[in-house]
């Protein structure tokens, strides 16, 4: 009985190794299993055919042996002009700037040079141009409005771009902004644009704003209609407004700086520091003498999303502005004064600035209402 067990146990573990040693062949040579190979194939073949088709899908509009450029090419300036070793980059530069229509790149000099508007020429077939399916700007109001479509380092745009407002005091920036990292530079306040103060050479080391202290840049940057500006030690946005102010104009002050208000209808609440009650007079006329002064917005627009586009608008009609962060009013403050609207250049990202980009700036020249800003907010 004894012996009969032990064969028994002998001949089972003959069979698991028989067994195993089989299962390991066809696990480890899979043209045993036709039927596995055909699904091993089919889904290799499905990858490729899937990558073809987003490849095609994304970049169906290359031209090899063609360029696009301006129209006329006496007067044509490129949008922007960089240097990349890849097609894919170039076309990838382009999307990300809503003025930009089409592309030209030469793979001789790796040189990638974008349009906001062209035509298609027979080049050599070291060149290659894309074109923009169909502008995603046709149904936006703000289209012709739009001043800046992109920045990741410095730049600037010409006062020759915006035309001054309408009525004194009453205009409209807003842009999209994304804050890789706001460690970046810590400790000091980052430069996202200002228009005013003239920087004597915008691409010199010379105009590094390397300021800890608000009053520094008071200081030394006086004329900012519109200053933005990233905190030092938080992601707060500091909105800044050089101002012209009646010294004779009599101030109050409130016991609470803010109070929030709730509409009713759309469910919106939002900060403001604007009066209700009503200033009684004595009737008589006090001498009116006219001060500037470079006023901020109290509180700063708070924890701006960290690695996300945003879209900010700063609305401004006479001595209230209204912020808007994606569309949805953050906060209605009433200034001292009237923003004065200078004639200099506008300055972004001069370093010290952050890490991160800017796209589609718009200015208007007026007080935007509720349907433009949802428009704006689009272009994020």
């Amino acid at each position: 009985m004894e012996s009969t067990q032990k064969v028994n146990s002998t001949l089972s573990k003959i069979g698991t190794v028989i067994f195993n040693n089989n299962l390991n062949k066809n696990i480890s040579d899979p043209f045993q299993k036709p039927a596995f190979l055909f699904l091993l194939i089919l889904i290799c073949f499905g990858f490729v055919m899937f990558s073809i088709y987003y490849y095609m899908k994304t970049y169906s509009d290359i031209n090899i042996g063609y360029s696009f450029y301006g129209k006329d090419i006496s007067t044509y300036i490129p949008l922007f002009e960089i240097k990349t070793d890849k097609l894919d980059k170039c076309i990838d530069r382009c999307k990300k700037d809503s003025l930009c229509q089409g592309i030209t790149y030469n793979s001789d000099t790796n040189v990638c040079m974008g349009s906001e508007s062209g035509k298609l020429r027979n080049e050599e077939d070291n060149h290659t141009a894309w074109v923009k399916k169909k502008n995603i700007l046709d149904n936006i109001l703000v289209k012709d409005n739009i001043i800046l479509g992109f920045a990741k380092k410095q730049s600037y745009v010409s006062s020759t771009e915006m035309i001054p407002p309408i009525n004194q005091g009453n205009f409209c920036f807003a842009f999209t902004i994304k804050i890789d990292d706001f460690y970046d530079k810590f400790g000091k306040w980052r430069h996202i644009f200002h228009k005013g103060t003239r920087l004597l050479n915008r691409n010199s080391d010379s105009n590094i704003i390397n300021y800890q202290n608000w009053e520094n840049i008071v200081s030394n940057i006086p004329e900012q209609c519109v200053g933005v500006w990233l905190a030092p030690f938080t992601n707060n946005l500091r909105i800044a407004f050089t101002t012209v102010t009646y010294e004779s104009k009599p101030v109050t002050n409130e016991v609470h700086a803010f109070i929030q208000k709730c509409n009713d209808l759309t469910n919106e609440c939002y900060m403001t520091n604007m009066k209700d009650n009503n200033q009684m007079s004595d009737g008589s006329v006090p001498r009116v003498r006219l001060s500037r002064n470079l006023e901020y917005i109290d509180g700063d627009l708070q924890n701006i999303p960290i690695g996300k586009y945003t879209n900010i608008c700063i609305n401004v009609n006479t001595d209230t502005v209204e912020l808007y962060i994606n569309s949805k009013i953050n906060k209605v403050y009433q200034l001292n004064g009237i923003p004065e609207f200078n004639k200099e250049d506008l300055y972004v990202m001069n370093p010290v600035t952050f890490k991160g980009e800017i796209k589609n700036m718009i200015y208007l020249p007026n007080f935007a209402d509720k349907k433009q800003i949802k428009e704006i907010s689009k272009l994020k």
